[in-house]
């Protein structure tokens, strides 16, 4: 698959990693929420990066099946 970069033989796990990697930045955003005093930051930032991980393993099921 030409995708304008190398990501290797297995597509949907480049896919899922590159989600993963996003929802991370989420779930630090969260904790910093949370240091600051802000727990629904937490819950939401933290609902967010849930989500983009499952749109990541939906997105890798799709790909894997091409």
């Amino acid at each position: 698959m030409a995708l304008g970069i190398d990501v290797g033989p297995n597509v949907p796990t480049s896919v899922l990693v590159l989600h993963v990697v996003l929802s991370l930045l989420f779930f630090w955003l969260g904790l910093n929420n949370l240091v600051n005093g802000r727990p629904i930051g937490l819950v939401l930032n933290g609902i967010i990066g849930v989500l983009i991980i499952g749109v990541g393993v939906a997105a890798a099921r799709i790909i894997g099946r091409r």
